[in-house]
């Protein structure tokens, strides 16, 4: 999920220095790569990679597949919200090598307070140029048809997806009903408020007659943070609610198994990694009915009722969080089944990267033919 852009002028002088650095890449492999390597050696168009969740995950997770080659490269893989270079030198490349384009989000003007017009300019302009498309979701489709262009051949709806040898249930299946342990996890913005907001009144609420804790793992702003804080003390709920900060891939998934339930409540999230290792880990879900999540949750979990809205975001009834809280609990070894197996039918990494590779063979294929005709 992007997040509201509120970026210093010398952040944007530092992109645009990046930006060229890529450019000049681009240009250098132009004239100089050699057309005569056969071993799949991908650039990803300057990506970040890294530990802690979302894109970066992403990435690392396919360079620790596929070798990166910056200087000699024979794929081209670009990511819908990793844009960082100037579009005319990704131009030359069409018809030269194949172009894999995967497909996020997109921006819109609920989270974004910038054009998100010319954002979308961007990742229109690579969705076009590509001769192949990843989308994450049926729900990315929808929202690219919608904001970007929509794209009649050429592509598969391929979900994110984990290691679900490190990301499995913990051995003792069975929940402690003398103290249920929600799980909320990602990067939090003060746009994601309403969801917090929500599962602390659910939380409230369900104290009452449960021994329930809620622990909000990841990264969190701290005007939002103190805001929270107020609302956690008003409602003397210190000894329910826990801030466990910010967690990396290795610490992952000791958190989701050390929990019962996860709840997610971010409006039209594209694919989040971080839902998709809950799943994985056989955590029910209680979760807005928003965006790509009913798709990935499928029947290992209980969705909340959710507007779909472009122009703002809606409030989020929390007694239907906690309805839907004490329907798991009274059946919890079904979600907690449905969990895993939604996570093994459509989120196994070993399917995601047979995936690319089938795809980077046929176009390097069907190029390489092309051009020697």
């Amino acid at each position: 999920m992007y997040q509201k852009e509120n970026t210093s002028i010398y952040k944007y002088l530092l992109r645009q220095v990046y930006k060229v650095y890529i450019s000049l890449i681009l240009l250098l492999n132009y004239f100089l790569r050699k057309k005569s390597k056969k071993k799949t050696s991908i650039f990803f168009g300057g990506a970040y990679s890294g530990n802690k969740g979302g894109t970066l995950v992403k990435v690392k997770r396919l360079k620790n597949v596929y070798t990166e080659d910056k200087f000699n490269f024979n794929v081209l893989y670009l990511l819908s919200n990793s844009i960082y270079y100037f579009y005319f030198f990704l131009k030359l490349f069409k018809n030269k090598i194949p172009i894999i384009h995967n497909q996020n989000g997109v921006f819109y003007p609920a989270w974004y307070n910038g054009n998100y017009k010319i954002m979308n300019k961007l990742m229109s302009d690579q969705l076009k140029l590509a001769d192949y498309v990843f989308y994450q979701s049926k729900f990315c489709k929808y929202s690219s048809d919608k904001f970007l262009h929509k794209r009649k051949n050429k592509f598969e709806i391929l979900y994110n997806a984990c290691d679900l040898n490190i990301f499995r249930p913990r051995l003792n299946k069975k929940i402690n009903k003398k103290k249920i342990k929600i799980l909320m996890t990602g990067s939090y913005r003060s746009y994601l408020y309403p969801g917090l907001l929500a599962a602390i009144k659910s939380v409230c609420e369900l104290k009452n007659g449960n021994n329930v804790e809620l622990s909000i793992a990841g990264t969190i702003e701290i005007s939002l943070k103190k805001r929270i804080l107020k609302i956690i003390k008003k409602n003397n709920l210190e000894k329910n609610i826990f801030f466990l900060g910010s967690y990396n891939q290795t610490l992952a998934p000791k958190i989701y198994r050390s929990h019962d339930i996860y709840y997610f409540f971010v409006h039209n999230a594209p694919c989040p990694n971080a839902l998709i290792e809950a799943i994985a880990s056989g955590l029910p879900v209680v979760y807005l009915n928003s965006g790509s999540c009913k798709e990935i949750v499928e029947k290992g979990g209980i969705a909340i009722k959710s507007k779909t809205s472009w122009q703002k975001y809606h409030s989020i009834n929390h007694k239907s969080i906690s309805s839907a809280f004490k329907r798991i609990i009274s059946n919890y070894s079904y979600y907690h089944k449905e969990a895993r197996k939604s996570a093994i039918k459509k989120h196994d990494f070993k399917n995601w990267i047979y995936r690319h590779d089938v795809i980077f063979k046929k176009y390097k294929l069907e190029l390489f033919s092309t051009i020697n005709k």
